[in-house]
């Protein structure tokens, strides 16, 4: 199950390179204002991203029945909007670009941890909302 889950969320971020670009290119642009931020500013950045997300996969899937209404709606929900796997890559970024690491190996673990963070915890994402999905 989890390595179907994964597969599908491979192949799901493959289209998302957009997306990736605009928020990339959002944060330069505050930190080009503002500069470079402390961990609150950041996760801020990041809450009010999920929240924007989870307004829109609420309303997307909720104002409207298919005709066949899926019975993991609420499923959907819960795994897609991403709070934990979203935040915690910052929260390593954030560790790791203060350990005093040089620039580049800086660079290069926050990239890998993005990917293996968010990827790794959002399948257990998935596997809490299953386990809420009972009581909901």
């Amino acid at each position: 199950m989890a390595n179907e889950h994964l597969r599908s969320m491979l192949t799901g971020e493959s289209r998302s390179y957009g997306f990736t670009i605009a928020f990339w290119g959002s944060g330069a642009a505050l930190i080009n204002e503002f500069g470079v931020p402390e961990l609150f500013p950041a996760l801020l950045f990041g809450i009010g991203a999920i929240t924007g997300f989870a307004l829109l996969a609420f309303l997307a899937l909720r104002m409207e029945e298919p005709e066949e209404a899926t019975s993991n709606k609420n499923l959907i929900i819960i795994s897609g909007i991403h709070y934990i796997s979203a935040l915690l890559p910052i929260i390593s970024a954030y560790i790791i670009a203060s350990s005093g690491l040089e620039i580049y190996t800086s660079f290069f673990l926050s990239g890998a941890g993005v990917s293996l963070l968010y990827t790794l915890l959002s399948v257990q994402e998935q596997n809490m909302a299953r386990l809420l999905e009972k009581y909901l």
